[in-house]
């Protein structure tokens, strides 16, 4: 009798969490978020990434369920067409169809000069009504996540403090070109990197010595004054990660370099320094 009981309330359980998850389900707004478009071949990588980045954001939300990008990407390929052909209200309402989506997320990613500017809209598959539409700014590549975190918050209508989410960030460019008459392409490239990489390197230098540690003082001149903050600034410098990499069709390369300023500072460990503002 008394297994009977427990066999009763084992499946009364296993049938109300079936039920449960089928209700939820349900409830669920199933969401699609497309790959952004870019106005730049040297930024088209990013263009995945930020749809990836807000649709893991929007799943560790809860609340909703993300259609995974291989979905996406295989529909189009069934349908033989490109993401830019659902650019219309009606091409909209028609890719979310199929894809049995209730919500639609399309966006831009634009760069102007080292900043980019990403944008999203937040759109209603079955009235083709843009819900939401918002963007946000930043300074080149290491922000991106922060700025899909910010994107997602603002088309969701979630509240958050923005100031969490900025970073005070040290960037160079650097140029670098090939030798004349290299035959060798690949050896040309690689001379040509390594050419920007020490040009960024140098005006990344020149960056940090213009940086107030507080209204009077800048970190130029501790380096002037203390042997070892010079070690070590060229050890940081030496140490420094590229951001982005471009390779011109006239063999010329670019190199985008960046650093924490706070994360700096604390490494040179002249934060004790920094007066409140």
């Amino acid at each position: 009798m008394l297994k009977n009981n427990i066999k009763s309330n084992h499946l009364f359980v296993f049938l109300f969490l079936i039920l449960f998850s089928l209700v939820d389900a349900e409830n669920n707004t199933r969401v699609a978020v497309c790959n952004f478009k870019t106005n730049d071949k040297s930024i088209e990588h990013l263009g995945w990434q930020v749809s990836e980045l807000i649709g893991n954001r929007i799943v560790n939300l809860g609340g909703f369920d993300v259609i995974e990008r291989d979905q996406i990407e295989k529909v189009l390929s069934e349908q033989g067409r490109q993401l830019q052909d659902y650019s219309d209200r009606e091409s909209v309402i028609e890719f979310g169809n199929i894809l049995g989506a209730n919500r639609i997320i399309v966006g831009s990613i634009f760069k102007t000069g080292t900043v980019l500017n990403v944008s999203a809209r937040l759109v209603d598959v079955e009235s083709g009504k843009i819900l939401k539409s918002e963007s946000v700014e930043g300074k080149y590549y290491s922000e991106i996540p922060n700025l899909c975190d910010m994107l997602t918050f603002k088309l969701l209508d979630i509240n958050f403090n923005e100031s969490d989410y900025k970073r005070d960030i040290i960037q160079a460019t650097g140029q670098g070109f090939p030798p004349k008459n290299m035959i060798d392409i690949n050896k040309a490239k690689m001379m040509a990197k390594r050419a920007a990489v020490i040009d960024a390197k140098r005006n990344l230098i020149e960056e940090i010595k213009g940086i107030y540690i507080d209204s009077n003082t800048i970190i130029n001149d501790h380096i002037i004054k203390n042997d070892i903050i010079s070690v070590k600034v060229n050890g940081i410098i030496n140490n420094v990660e590229i951001v982005n990499i471009t390779y011109n069709s006239d063999g010329s390369v670019e190199v985008i370099l960046e650093l924490d300023k706070d994360t700096l500072i604390k490494d040179l460990k002249l934060e004790t320094l920094k007066q409140p503002n």
